[in-house]
């Protein structure tokens, strides 16, 4: 996640429901903030089982007039 402080509704549902999942703070437009993130996964795992990327731009509008 690029701010923590965002997902506090994720982690409460991960804790209510005991899921195995982490959230990892990182800016996909920041090559430092990624290195970082995925050596503490590493370090933390020893492997990364999924990755979910989020990060995109939501276009909001009639199927016929997006480009």
């Amino acid at each position: 996640m690029r701010n923590l402080r965002g997902g506090d509704a994720l982690r409460k549902i991960v804790s209510e429901e005991k899921l195995p999942a982490r959230t990892i703070e990182m800016n996909v437009d920041d090559d430092t903030s990624v290195d970082r993130a995925i050596a503490h996964a590493l370090a933390e795992n020893g492997q990364i089982d999924i990755l979910v990327n989020n990060a995109g731009v939501g276009w909001a509008g009639a199927v016929e007039e997006m480009p």
